[in-house]
């Protein structure tokens, strides 16, 4: 596994299911055969999916199987309609709300490896 796929892996655990949105921004058949499958609504490129466990464990065992993190070129996930994270080319590096509550090791990690960020704006 890569440290991509571990970075994303570990994202998708800390968001809530069923009070969240992912953005999708993928122009890759990779993803999209995927998001077929889960998307609620697609708006000009971007598809958005209600976070739910289901929908959870379709992206991790696609991430894992697939490596489709790769072929993301942008998501966004938005909590109760808020702003709470952005990722970008291949989910190589990622922003995260300063009002986000992230585990401190995660933090730590990550931004060390310049993977994560977080906003002082949003």
């Amino acid at each position: 596994m890569t440290e991509t796929q571990q970075f994303i892996l570990e994202i998708l655990e800390f968001i809530p299911v069923d009070e969240s949105v992912l953005i999708v921004q993928s122009p890759h058949e990779e993803v999209l055969s995927v998001l077929r499958i889960i998307v609620d609504n697609k708006k000009n490129d971007f598809e958005t999916i209600k976070f739910s466990k289901k929908n959870r464990k379709i992206l991790i065992e696609e991430i894992k199987d697939n490596g489709i993190e790769e072929y993301i070129h942008r998501l966004e996930v938005l909590i109760k309609d808020k702003k709470v994270f952005e990722g970008y080319d291949g989910m190589e590096y990622a922003m995260f709300s300063k009002e986000f509550n992230l585990p401190k090791e995660f933090k730590e990690k990550y931004t060390k490896m310049d993977m994560c960020m977080i906003s002082e704006d949003w």
